[in-house]
């Protein structure tokens, strides 16, 4: 739906690939010089634009404004508001390609750490990984966080990712999900610790004290692997 226009549209999404960055669903590089020798171009102009008015959303969510209108947007991204329903059909379909940016500036780093590293290495590095990440997503995460309840995609983007998360986990972390009692009660408990609701929570209350965060979701994660392991 377009939020600032009262239009109502409980349509069920369609062809998302098409208004995605290229590449978004199989790792492609989508970035404008790249696109010329895959389309031809007048789709290549397309996505120029689709791409202008994505970030424009994400800059204006950074600044503070959750839910722009079809007319700041265009404002900011140098179009006209009948371009933004040209290539958007409706509010939820940008929201979508905004993800698809902000996947490629932050979530693309989000990537697999060998098990067969020592505990604390592994440790070290999904902390170092994680913190980098949600520092970088969460003036958006947090702008958007009523959007779950009212955006279809942005909550079910939120959820591949929550996936890919507790897949990271699982293979990080194999040694010793298979030695605890309850393994998927440890690999819960590990996601817990290093999701980006515990950081943001410690980040609110800590500011830019980095490390003080680091060290204290290092603490719990080996805290929480000592007592299922033990038990």
């Amino acid at each position: 739906m377009w939020y600032d226009e009262g239009v109502t549209d409980n349509a069920e999404i369609e062809n998302i690939e098409g208004y995605l960055p290229v590449g978004f669903f199989n790792g492609g590089d989508f970035g404008i010089n790249e696109l010329s020798g895959k389309i031809d171009g007048r789709k290549l102009r397309g996505d120029k634009t689709r791409i202008a008015l994505a970030d424009a959303m994400l800059s204006l969510i950074e600044e503070g404004s959750p839910l722009p209108s079809s007319r700041e947007i265009a404002e900011r991204a140098g179009v006209s508001v009948r371009l933004v329903f040209h290539h958007f059909k409706d509010m939820d379909m940008l929201y979508l390609a905004a993800a698809g940016l902000q996947y490629e500036k932050h979530w693309k780093n989000l990537h697999q750490i060998p098990s067969t590293l020592p505990l604390e290495e592994r440790v070290n590095s999904i902390i170092k990984q994680r913190t980098s990440i949600y520092r970088g997503v969460a003036p958006v995460r947090r702008a958007t966080a009523a959007l779950d309840t009212r955006s279809k995609v942005v909550k079910e983007f939120r959820q591949i990712l929550r996936v890919s998360s507790r897949t990271q986990i699982e293979a990080i972390f194999a040694p010793e999900t298979k030695k605890a009692k309850n393994p998927e009660e440890l690999a819960d408990a590990i996601d817990l610790a290093t999701s980006f609701e515990a950081w943001d929570s410690l980040a609110r209350q800590l500011g830019d004290l980095n490390e003080r965060i680091e060290n204290a979701m290092s603490f719990a994660i080996f805290s929480i692997i000592r007592c299922s392991v033990a038990n």
